[in-house]
């Protein structure tokens, strides 16, 4: 979207580069730190574009559902957010089209940071973070949260490089979570 929309140059090149690297952050403030509103929104739009496509026949990872139905059923109090630097719009129509939209309490995605998003909601320091990026990691060691690090799915340029925070535990996929929990 950025080739199409900047063209193939050094600045659309760093951008992409920084992208990548920032994955969990935002798009639109990723995109904003290298192109004005009007290139920004028109980028955003074609790369929504493509995501829609995507996640109209994206499957959860491996071992998702059975995770989260798993937890539900041991704590019908437990409240399951998602978290994203995505757009919401696209994570409702990934949850609705694999039928998995009443599983979750809520939805904070990119219109506010992460680190908002957790003070606003009033999260608490015995909440679990589940995340894949170094931005995620960030943000769970900076509100004092329990993060749970999911590897398999992770970009090797975005991956928290941190070797050791108390409050964190490494797993594949949510398989493998489900596996060490029960």
């Amino acid at each position: 979207a950025i080739y199409k929309i900047n063209g193939k140059n050094s600045n659309s090149f760093e951008a992409i580069k920084y992208f990548n690297k920032n994955a969990g952050v935002s798009r639109i403030s990723k995109l904003l730190r290298f192109f004005k509103k009007t290139k920004t929104d028109e980028i955003n739009a074609l790369y929504s574009e493509s995501c829609y496509k995507y996640f109209s026949n994206a499957k959860p990872t491996i071992g998702a559902i059975k995770f989260l139905k798993k937890l539900k059923s041991k704590n019908i109090k437990i409240k399951l957010i998602i978290l994203s630097g995505g757009e919401e719009n696209e994570i409702k129509n990934f949850l609705s089209y694999n039928n998995i939209s009443l599983i979750f309490n809520g939805i904070l995605a990119s219109e506010k940071g992460k680190y908002e998003h957790l003070i606003e909601s009033n999260a608490e320091q015995n909440d679990v973070f589940i995340g894949d990026s170094a931005n995620d990691l960030r943000v769970a060691i900076k509100y004092n949260m329990y993060f749970i690090q999911l590897c398999d799915y992770q970009s090797d340029k975005s991956a928290p490089k941190l070797l050791a925070y108390d409050k964190m535990y490494k797993f594949g996929n949510f398989s493998d979570l489900l596996n060490n929990l029960w």
